[in-house]
């Protein structure tokens, strides 16, 4: 029955990889021709920068929350909201500090245009650990499908362009 389970989630991890990657495509695809070359360059440099920024937020407490609230379902509900506290305020920590330092990462970058850009995208960061750790929590037919889940239900969060672009 594990054996089952686990195939069912790999194969479900997988059809949510292929899912990401296809609509990534489109969407990424959409997103040059409605840009334009030099906007849709600027924002992939800041959807970089960003990817570099969830990797810090999402690396300590995310996957020691996940892993304890995965080993121990019982103590989900103590071990809860430990873990959505915390990573609130790492999340919230990283959030303030890319919003307040957008002008000098741009400057680093040698484009101070950048610096809107950042800022637009920064409240992405917050959202996709939360929903890491509540995919850990929330149930589901197969526990092997949560992390995956939670990964497709978030990839596009920060692909979202500006309405119009910086001034």
């Amino acid at each position: 029955l594990l054996a089952k389970n686990v195939a069912r989630g790999s194969l479900l991890g997988m059809l949510g990889q292929g899912w990401h990657m296809v609509t990534a495509f489109l969407l990424y695809a959409f997103l040059a021709r409605r840009l334009g070359p030099a906007l849709f360059g600027q924002w992939r440099v800041v959807l970089s920068l960003l990817a570099w920024f969830e990797v810090f937020v999402t690396s300590a407490l995310v996957k020691v929350a996940t892993k304890a609230i995965g080993q121990r379902p019982r103590e989900a509900a103590r071990l809860s909201p430990a873990a959505y506290a915390g990573q609130a305020l790492v999340a919230g920590v990283v959030f303030l500090a890319v919003e307040l330092t957008a002008v000098p990462i741009a400057r680093l970058l040698s484009d101070v245009s950048l610096a809107p850009l950042i800022r637009i995208a920064a409240p992405a960061l917050p959202p996709y650990p939360m929903l890491i750790i509540a995919s850990s929590i929330l149930p589901a037919p197969h526990p092997h499908t949560r992390p995956a889940a939670a990964r497709t239900s978030s990839a596009h969060a920060p692909a979202l362009p500006p309405a119009s672009p910086p001034p």
